[in-house]
């Protein structure tokens, strides 16, 4: 067999060197890209800040805040808030009812983060009834909370993920990748539940 006989010495057949690259990316490495985007998109917009949840001050009743309209509430967020969580009150009419716990949050994370009261439900005494927020199955995968744990997440995806690839195949090794992330949401669910 001649060298012009092997696939690796025969010409490209695209019509310009750049075009049609893209597409012939491996789904590990479209991950990769999408994560890395991510993380930075997210990094240069402004982070804003979301209740977490409350607790009623002591001698109000439940009931009473249950009939009222969230438009009614007065939020007083904390001044400072950083990445933990900061405390700020819940007024009706000039009266202390809650104490609501707010975090700090960028935009895209503040969205497709994974949390049993968003993914699920939960019930707030002030913020009411929330959750069934299902795409955070899947979202979550592809946020990264700082640089090492996007590195290290991609570095492993890097070394394995292509074998894993080459063996199942494009379709289902992005089934499968999405699979355990979704897998691994509802183990986070379970064992939640079971307060461990």
């Amino acid at each position: 067999m001649g060298i012009h006989d092997r696939d690796y010495a025969r010409p490209e057949r695209t019509r310009f060197a750049g075009i049609g690259r893209a597409s012939g990316w491996s789904i590990t490495t479209w991950i990769i890209v999408l994560c890395a985007a991510v993380f930075v998109v997210d990094g240069f917009l402004p982070p804003q800040s979301e209740i977490v949840r409350t607790e009623l001050a002591p001698g109000v009743d439940r009931s009473e805040i249950a009939r009222v309209r969230r438009d009614d509430f007065t939020f007083a967020k904390p001044t400072a808030i950083g990445y933990g969580l900061a405390e700020g009150g819940v007024f009706l009419g000039g009266r202390l009812v809650a104490q609501a716990e707010y975090r700090l949050e960028r935009p895209i994370a503040r969205v497709g983060y994974f949390s049993t009261s968003k993914a699920i439900t939960a019930n707030d005494p002030v913020l009411g009834w929330g959750g069934l927020e299902v795409w955070r199955f899947i979202t979550f995968q592809f946020l990264h909370a700082n640089l090492n744990h996007l590195l290290f997440n991609m570095l492993t995806l890097f070394f394995f993920g292509g074998w894993v690839e080459q063996y199942l195949g494009r379709k289902r090794f992005l089934a499968f990748y999405l699979l355990c992330g979704t897998a691994g949401a509802a183990m986070y669910l379970l064992l939640n539940g079971l307060g461990i």
